[in-house]
């Protein structure tokens, strides 16, 4: 019995931690992407905007709190829950992790009208999920093969919201924006250091990010340092171009592909559920991985031959 007891126990604990990480993740993602209202009718309205690539997002979501996805722009697809029952999970779920401030002035609001305490959130660090869900929702990583050198971007429309949001503090370092074209499209762009690089490499994989292309980039970036060390002890310029451009390809495979924009976009116009529309998500990403796979086996015939000649 005691050895059952045991067991449970760390069931619970299990499952409480990986709540706790998860409505971290929501607040993070709620930070970076959604936006809290009030209607004069006194109804609470959640709204989240992401890409359309990131729908899993939305779907795990709607299973979640409820509500409805629908596709705001060619690429951009909005999740809104409205009703009574899910505002009040979602309330509980994020209450004390919220950070932005325009989301907390929002929040306060909704806490005021449902007659919650609101909750400050605790400074943040690196045994905190809410970075995960903000770089879901507006975070990237860039790189330069001119400079060797690997770049956050975040989405912003202020160049401070870094500080206020305690994030320069989270990685221990002062990040420069980049003076020569930084902000394109409110998108800026900070030089990182290995260091900084790998422990975020760390970190996403303790706190795994939703969004397909972004899980795709974070694990290869110790490729991306493999490289770089490789490279350095090439002179043959033709070749180091042939390595970074393979590189590249993986990359940005999904940008490349542009399944998610143009084919899923015909989905949305007709009355296929959300579960449908990720099925074929699926099969139109088997059939790029067959195309990445038989494009590999080619290079590698190739290779063979002009080893033989």
């Amino acid at each position: 019995m005691k050895k059952e007891e045991k067991k449970e126990n760390k069931k619970r604990e299990q499952n409480q931690i990986s709540s706790k990480k998860w409505n971290e993740w929501l607040a993070g993602l709620i930070d970076g992407a959604g936006k809290f209202t009030l209607s004069k009718s006194g109804y609470a309205n959640l709204d989240i905007l992401l890409e359309l690539r990131d729908e899993k997002c939305h779907i795990e979501l709607k299973q979640r709190f409820g509500g409805e996805i629908k596709r705001k722009e060619t690429t951009l697809i909005r999740y809104r829950v409205h009703r009574l029952y899910g505002i009040r999970q979602l309330i509980a779920c994020v209450n004390g992790h919220i950070r932005h401030p325009l989301r907390k002035i929002e929040f306060k609001e909704i806490c005021m009208h449902y007659n919650v305490e609101y909750k400050e959130p605790e400074t943040l660090t690196f045994a905190n999920g809410w970075l995960s869900g903000y770089f879901d929702a507006v975070g990237l990583i860039e790189f330069s093969t001119e400079q060797d050198q690997l770049y956050l971007a975040f989405r912003h429309k202020k160049n401070t919201m870094l500080n206020e949001l305690e994030i320069q503090k989270c990685l221990g370092v002062n990040l420069t924006c980049e003076q020569n074209g930084c902000s394109c499209e409110s998108v800026t762009l900070y030089k990182i250091n290995k260091k900084t690089v790998l422990s975020l490499y760390k970190y996403f994989k303790k706190y795994r990010l939703r969004s397909s292309i972004k899980t795709t980039q974070i694990l290869l970036i110790p490729q991306f340092y493999e490289i770089q060390n490789e490279t350095k002890e090439i002179n043959d310029m033709q070749v180091k171009q042939k390595l970074w451009k393979q590189f590249f390809k993986k990359w940005y495979v999904d940008e490349m592909v542009k399944y998610e924009s143009v084919k899923l976009a015909n989905y949305y116009k007709s009355k296929t559920s959300p579960e449908k529309r990720v099925k074929k998500l699926i099969k139109l990403k088997f059939h790029r991985n067959e195309r990445i796979r038989k494009r590999a086996e080619r290079l590698e015939l190739q290779k063979e031959k002009e080893k033989k000649a």
